[in-house]
């Protein structure tokens, strides 16, 4: 973790990231300037270690919660338990706060930073860890479709014969029960672009 202390006075904005298994955690000002970042490998326990690190950056950095300005938080594509505990965290402390909030597109982000390191001519292609074993291939325009969240449902069922299968003991004779299992897949459709902007003389 790498904080810059400041007098605490300044309007800043959080940015957070836990759209995979690595956190993404930084304070800036509202200029753009960065005051501190953190990154760590959170597996799959974001609920339990990214609160206790936005406390731990503030800290460091003297950042007071009364200044900050705004949250920006990564919207996926990834792991849908980071994600939740992310959006969840952001909206919370932005709603507690009375902040506004924002959303940026993990996959944009990352190509975004990437063009920037080896140019925008060349073609890239982003893979995006989304869950223990499942990988999404994104490039800039194309659209992906992104599974993992499951409605399960467990019915029990009884059919009978009329009259005999009420009839007392002996109506479990007339009597079929069956348990039926069904399982259904929420399918989102991304389509990271990047977002390019001309530069004014």
């Amino acid at each position: 973790m790498s904080a810059l202390s400041g007098n605490g006075r300044r309007a800043w904005i959080l940015a957070l990231d836990t759209a995979t298994s690595r956190v993404v955690l930084a304070a800036g000002l509202v200029d753009g300037t960065p005051i501190g970042e953190t990154t760590w490998v959170a597996g799959y326990r974001h609920g339990e270690t990214l609160l206790p690190a936005i406390g731990r950056l503030t800290g460091e950095a003297n950042l007071r919660r009364s200044r900050l300005a705004g949250i920006v938080v990564g919207t996926g594509p990834g792991a849908f338990t980071g994600l939740r505990v992310g959006l969840a965290t952001a909206k919370g402390l932005a709603h507690g706060l009375g902040v506004p909030i924002a959303g940026v597109s993990t996959a944009e982000a990352l190509l975004a930073a990437a063009r920037a390191d080896v140019g925008a001519g060349r073609p890239l292609a982003l893979l995006v860890p989304a869950g223990p074993s499942d990988r999404v291939l994104v490039e800039d325009g194309q659209t992906v479709v992104i599974g993992g969240v499951y409605e399960f449902t467990d019915r029990n069922s009884i059919s009978k014969v009329p009259f005999l299968g009420d009839v007392p003991f002996l109506g479990n004779l007339f009597k079929k029960r069956g348990r039926n299992k069904d399982k259904a897949e929420l399918l989102v459709f991304v389509t990271p672009k990047v977002l390019r902007v001309a530069k004014q003389n």
